[in-house]
């Protein structure tokens, strides 16, 4: 097994931790995701794990993203039945609809190295709407660590592209934007707002 290999499970593992902390505590009421962020997620995510593994060519480094997938739907259902996701505004409904023509371009085009870098705007746009909910009050988020597990999980992948890089940029964008950028956007906001309550 190859140090790629190894990394890339290890981000899996983390990843795994992530969404089973989160489950928990949507299930116990501690957290309430925000219905444009999941969906949108599940929606972008399930086009980018097919247009990942044709990037990739990597079994290993691909399946973060099949992993996150599963998990969101999984928790996007669940929320669903325990009437725990917000109806949707306008605004998450216009960028709910721009995935529409990424996958209209993929598949006009074949071009799954540009269809997935698309995506990755539509996955950090979908961020937003939770940020600008946390900070008004209206959704709530139990505790910062599934966000942080995340962002070192997603550093676990980046690292498993970057051991072994072969020059495709493309790659590495969902990592960085998905996982650092986004995940890290909102457990800053979190720090923030459980620094200005003490």
């Amino acid at each position: 097994m190859t140090a790629s290999q190894i990394l890339a499970i290890i981000a899996n593992i983390i990843i795994f931790a992530v969404y089973v902390t989160y489950l928990k505590q949507v299930i116990t009421g501690q957290s309430t995701p925000n219905p444009a962020t999941w969906l949108i997620w599940f929606s972008v995510l399930l086009i980018n794990s097919i247009t990942y593994i044709i990037i990739t060519e990597d079994v290993y480094k691909s399946f973060i993203s099949i992993s996150a997938c599963m998990f969101v739907g999984i928790i996007l259902v669940l929320s669903y039945f325990k009437g725990a996701l917000r109806p949707l505004e306008r605004v998450d409904k216009c960028a709910l609809i721009g995935v529409l023509p990424i996958v209209i371009f993929w598949q006009i085009s074949e071009n799954a190295e540009i269809s997935n870098l698309s995506l990755q705007a539509i996955l950090f746009i979908s961020f937003i709407p939770t940020i600008m909910r946390l900070l008004d009050g209206t959704l709530k988020e139990a505790t910062i660590l599934p966000w942080n597990l995340a962002v070192i999980a997603y550093g676990f992948q980046i690292a498993a592209i970057l051991v072994d890089f072969n020059g495709n940029y493309y790659s590495i964008a969902f990592p960085i934007v998905n996982g650092i950028l986004g995940n890290g956007a909102v457990a800053v906001t979190i720090l923030y707002i459980n620094k200005k309550r003490t």
